[in-house]
């Protein structure tokens, strides 16, 4: 399983309002592959509690998983 930690912890040093990433860039940040749910399922990306990003302060704003990125946006 892939850890997400590293994600929490580049959205807690990033100072933008927003951060959008193509999911390469994801994968770079989490040094490993992103699950092929998270490619696939928009459910995987609902902003609920314990999530990286949601124990970070943000929210997923935008989501294309046909182009793959996502955009963040501070709570």
């Amino acid at each position: 399983m892939v850890s997400m930690a590293p994600l929490t912890r580049y959205l807690e040093g990033t100072r933008s309002p927003s951060v959008a990433l193509i999911f390469e860039q994801l994968e770079d940040i989490l040094g490993d592959y992103l699950p092929n749910s998270a490619r696939q399922d928009e459910s995987w990306w609902v902003n609920k509690e314990n999530t990286p990003w949601t124990d970070a302060g943000w929210q997923v704003a935008e989501l294309n998983l046909e182009e793959g990125w996502v955009v963040f946006k501070k709570s």
